[in-house]
């Protein structure tokens, strides 16, 4: 049986690599292979049946407050948003203060509404910081004749943000405290690029039961993922390419990079074909790396119920 969980964080250094959804997964199943007594069953038999049905399946991180929380803004045109209507200068100007607002305000029972004034503009939740560095010789332990400087992005938090992560795991493979275990280790070791430099850390700072919700026709996705036909009548999303890298023993290997997969990003909406009980879409990706057959990929996400203002006069 599905349980829905909210892992609140705090991040407490800048990050290189944004907390999207099949990332922290990835973190998280090395955790597991750490110490594989953090779920019930056999490291072999989850990797075995994840493409059938998936164990623990986790969204990109967003911002909260007080009030709720604060997503991607959904892929849809703008008109979906609004009623254009009047004058056409007027409609333009609009449009163009809209657009400008990259994030959408969802109320504690997690249903997306798609009208204006949910649309929203974060200030004061991070800003990007431009790090020179060049490569060092292991053997001089200098920059050599090649002296090649190069530009990293990396994002830092301001000191009162809070970030969410849910996930839907199954209660018979893994427990909410493994969860939080895998998490508070992901969090002192780092996450994501440049973690030996300090950056990626974060703490834990408690954990939410939450309701699984229960689906509409529109559906909004929370991490990247690759929708699956037999499931998906229509959407709308924006692409997203995963050029990934192992961790582990295998990011040292000949071939630390996996295969490029294009997936959709999050913020999609997609139209189901028919309703779902378990919040899920997507497929599971076996056999993206040539050095590692067990290799797995998210390529599912969990998904919330859309409604439109507009048509219902919400």
């Amino acid at each position: 049986m599905y349980k829905f969980l909210e892992i609140e964080i705090k991040p407490e250094t800048a990050f290189g690599t944004p907390l999207k959804g099949d990332t922290i997964f990835g973190h998280f199943m090395w955790q597991i292979v750490y110490e594989p007594s953090l779920i019930k069953t056999s490291l072999e038999e989850v990797v075995f049946s994840y493409e059938k049905e998936p164990f623990a399946v986790f969204s990109s991180a967003c911002y909260k407050n007080e009030e709720g929380w604060y997503f991607k803004r959904p892929s849809l045109p703008q008109h979906f948003f609004e009623k254009e209507e009047g004058d056409c200068f007027k409609t333009l100007s609009t449009r163009k203060e809209q657009k400008k607002k990259k994030f959408i305000k969802v109320d504690k029972d997690l249903k997306i509404v798609i009208k204006e004034y949910n649309l929203v503009n974060l200030a004061n939740v991070s800003k990007t910081h431009r790090r020179v560095r060049n490569s060092i010789s292991r053997v001089s332990f200098t920059t050599g004749e090649n002296f090649a400087p190069y530009e990293v992005e990396e994002v830092w938090f301001y000191e009162d943000v809070r970030l969410s992560v849910f996930c839907l795991y199954l209660e018979e493979v893994i427990e909410a405290e493994a969860i939080v275990k895998a998490f508070e280790r992901i969090g002192k070791v780092g996450f994501g690029k440049d973690a030996s430099l300090g950056l990626g850390k974060f703490k834990v700072m408690g954990i939410t039961d939450l309701e699984i919700p229960k689906l509409e026709k529109y559906v909004y996705t929370l991490s990247p993922c690759l929708p699956d036909e037999k499931e998906v009548k229509d959407g709308w999303f924006l692409p997203f390419i995963r050029f990934g890298k192992h961790g582990g023993e295998f990011a040292i290997s000949k071939n630390p990079f996996k295969e490029p997969v294009i997936m959709a990003d999050e913020g999609a909406v997609f139209i189901l074909k028919e309703n779902k009980n378990v919040p899920i879409l997507g497929r599971g990706i076996k056999g993206g790396s040539k050095v590692c057959k067990d290799n797995l990929i998210q390529g599912y996400t969990i998904i919330l119920p859309v409604r439109f203002a507009r048509d219902e006069g919400v």
